[in-house]
């Protein structure tokens, strides 16, 4: 069901490429709570491209394709800035600890792109 999903993405023209990487084995070694990448469950990652920004739509069908079939995202892969997607990115716990260490390190929020963590709650 996710391959045919991801096949409609790209016969759709919202995607241009649509790449899939092995993450399983050593990745999920390591706990999830250990790192700020906490999706260490996943056997694959799953990304989309779309070159023509013109036409939109990625982010919407982004949405109906990803939610039936995967949970989780790699925040360095994301471009969406909705912020949803920061929730998305880090389970709650995991989310916490990172901004506690923005508030330490960070508190001006001057690194505020990608998936921007903002230090207060």
């Amino acid at each position: 069901m996710a391959a045919a999903d991801l096949g409609s993405l790209l016969r759709g023209g919202e995607a241009s490429v649509i790449q899939l990487r092995a993450v399983g084995g050593a990745i999920n070694d390591v706990p999830a709570d250990a790192t700020a990448y906490g999706h260490r469950h996943q056997l694959f990652a799953v990304a989309a491209f779309g070159d023509r920004p013109e036409r939109g739509g990625l982010d919407e069908a982004w949405d109906q394709l990803a939610h039936p079939h995967m949970d989780g995202l790699y925040a360095p892969f994301e471009t969406d800035p909705r912020p949803a997607r920061l929730l998305e990115a880090y389970p709650p716990a995991t989310l916490a600890r990172l901004r506690a260490l923005k508030r330490a390190v960070d508190p001006e929020h001057v690194f505020d792109q990608n998936l921007p963590i903002d230090p207060r709650d």
